[in-house]
């Protein structure tokens, strides 16, 4: 399965929703999915709208879980999801690449960790080269 390639087109960065008591809005969630979907662009769950840092690890794979089974129940079992795994270690990254693959995505996308940027782009950038060749290396599906 890790031979799978993206495939071409444009992808959208879906945002998270929230009800009143700033629980996760599922519905609202899987709503937005289909209307992206439909529209021929690929989901991007968690990956890049700056939601992922206020999700536990459970909620994130739910959201999975609720883009796959929405796209499923549309007929759309072609469209790939693609989901954030990018946190602030190799370790958690690559447990959220894991929780990725097991809730339906096809694809992980992940940013690197950026708090100790000094310290990340020493030595020609060693950490992050390290952290992408770690999270590749380890995670069930194409990073």
């Amino acid at each position: 399965m890790k031979t799978q390639r993206l495939p071409r087109g444009i992808y959208t960065p879906l945002p998270c929703f929230f009800n009143q008591a700033e629980d996760v809005d599922y519905e609202s969630f899987g709503k937005h999915v289909l209307f992206t979907a439909k529209a021929g662009t690929v989901p991007v769950v968690s990956g890049t709208a700056g939601e992922a840092v206020h999700l536990t690890r459970e909620e994130r794979s739910k959201l999975v879980q609720t883009a796959r089974a929405v796209l499923d129940g549309a007929g759309l079992q072609a469209v790939p999801v693609v989901a954030g795994a990018g946190a602030a270690s190799s370790r958690e990254s690559i447990l959220l690449a894991e929780d990725a693959a097991a809730a339906g995505a096809a694809f992980v996308l992940a940013i690197p960790p950026g708090y100790y940027a000094g310290s990340l782009m020493a030595n020609n950038m060693a950490a992050i080269k390290r952290f992408y060749i770690d999270l590749s290396a380890a995670s069930p599906i194409p990073v």
